[in-house]
């Protein structure tokens, strides 16, 4: 258990006495000696004096809880945590380098055992992280898959869907791009309680929050100095949301409640009746000539509402920059954040979004030798280029359905080249049966008794040549 207090000096007493009442309740004991604080404060009258009051032992720099590592000073956040992370991978690898299994396998040890831990520690410090610890840890996976020996599948195509012919190795940059997002969910779904928000300012109204998703409150916000998780995903939000080229301000997935119609002054009853019997977005109250008038139950509420609130909603639902805006149906992206059901797989939900955002369409690589030799290809050239890239990417096609196909034709072929045979013979042997005056005993002996001889002789002539 770990526990944040604002103001140690008055409320150490009163958290003795919780522990106490829980130690009574449970029956289990906590010692208080054995715990240990970490003090956050830059005033060392005030440290010295909680050190001689405290009856907790008083951490000097860092403490470790769940695996994760609370520093005293921010700078220390990355080194503590995940320079350790990358060192206990490499380590992980270093003693799995042995282990008796294909390439497919490890891709799949690095799913189950490496991924779980590298978002846990994405999840709990989501910080800032440089370009560079991603590219070692890249490294360290990719060798792990190879065993150190050079990769027979460019990297390109293992990231690549399974439908595409890759084994989608997981990209751990995005994974942590996702889990740094994952905070924006929490924001507007109002959770404050699962966020580092009353930590890192908690003076602030937690509600200011929720207007940040799709929202009026977004535009011109200033984070504190102190705001480094919350600072981190609102600028991870702002950059997905432009190369999505989706508006964070404005969308149909506003919420009726939202500062844009709050600044209007409009009555709270009002808004309760519509959210109630309509719907708590802009797309279910309509904009433009759709305003309230999807539902005979809208109709209804429009008529009986106030008539300088139905004009002011009005006014702005039909505003020709709010039209624009919102009359379109939600992306999947807006609709990951604001599902308000449960956050069950969000952190996947997000991560495959961003893994179509950041796949690049593939350009014709023939026009681009082109471009780069700067030269023409003749009709010739053109089909070699073409034929030799069908082979290249048979190599890289998923070749399961490829491999029935081939099984089935040779297994067609073989008994048909049985078959014929033995067809053949039958109708031989009838024929000279039926109408030939040979002798019929000899006549077997020709068609039936010989080709039966034909493999042994075979098989004679390859034992001696391999004898030779």
């Amino acid at each position: 258990m770990i526990v944040y207090i604002s103001d140690p000096k008055n409320s150490t007493k009163e958290l003795l006495q919780l522990i106490n009442t829980f130690s009574n309740v449970a029956g289990y004991k906590i010692n208080s000696k054995k715990s240990v604080a970490l003090l956050y404060t830059k005033d060392k009258e005030a440290e010295r004096e909680i050190r001689e009051t405290s009856s907790f032992m008083i951490a000097t720099n860092s403490i470790k809880y769940l695996g994760v590592t609370l520093t005293k000073e921010v700078k220390d956040l990355f080194d503590k945590n995940f320079k350790s992370l990358k060192k206990e991978i490499e380590e992980d690898t270093r003693k799995w380098k042995d282990l008796p299994c294909s390439w497919i396998g490890r891709i799949n040890i690095v799913k189950m055992a490496i991924l779980p831990k590298a978002i846990y520690r994405f999840n709990a410090i989501p910080i800032k992280i440089p370009s560079n610890f991603f590219t070692d840890l890249e490294r360290t996976i990719i060798k792990f898959i190879w065993q150190n020996k050079k990769p027979r599948i460019v990297k390109t195509i293992l990231y690549n869907k399974g439908t595409s012919g890759g084994i989608t190795i997981p990209d751990f940059k995005l994974y942590y791009r996702a889990t740094v997002l994952k905070t924006a969910w929490y924001w507007h779904n109002n959770r404050e309680v699962d966020l580092w928000n009353r930590i890192e300012d908690p003076g602030i109204n937690p509600q200011t929050y929720e207007h940040l998703i799709f929202d009026k409150g977004a535009k011109g916000i200033q984070w504190k100095k102190e705001s480094i998780f919350n600072k981190w995903c609102w600028h991870n939000w702002m950059s997905t949301c432009r190369k999505m080229k989706i508006d964070p301000y404005l969308s149909p997935c506003t919420k009726l409640k939202s500062k844009w119609i709050k600044d209007l002054n409009i009555n709270l009853t009002t808004l309760n009746l519509i959210e109630e019997k309509v719907g708590s977005s802009l797309q279910d109250i309509g904009t433009g000539d759709q305003f309230l008038s999807r539902t005979p139950g809208a109709q209804t509420i429009r008529e009986a509402m106030n008539k300088w609130d139905l004009l002011k909603l009005r006014s702005f639902c039909k505003a020709k920059d709010t039209v624009s805006k919102t009359k379109r149906l939600p992306s999947d992206w807006e609709k990951i954040f604001t599902n308000p059901s449960s956050d069950k797989g969000l952190i996947s939900k997000i991560y495959k979004e961003l893994k179509k955002l950041d796949t690049k369409t593939l350009t014709n690589p023939i026009k681009k030798w082109g471009t780069e030799l700067k030269r023409e290809f003749t009709t010739d050239e053109l089909r070699m280029a073409k034929r030799h890239l069908r082979i290249f990417r048979l190599a890289c096609k998923d070749t399961n359905k490829t491999e029935f196909m081939v099984a089935a034709n040779r297994g067609i072929i073989s008994i048909g080249t049985f078959l014929l045979p033995i067809v053949s013979y039958i109708v031989i042997l009838f024929t000279v049966w039926k109408h030939s005056s040979v002798d019929k005993l000899l006549a077997i002996l020709d068609f039936m008794i010989t080709p039966i001889l034909n493999p042994a002789i075979y098989i004679q002539r390859n034992i001696d040549i391999m004898v030779a």
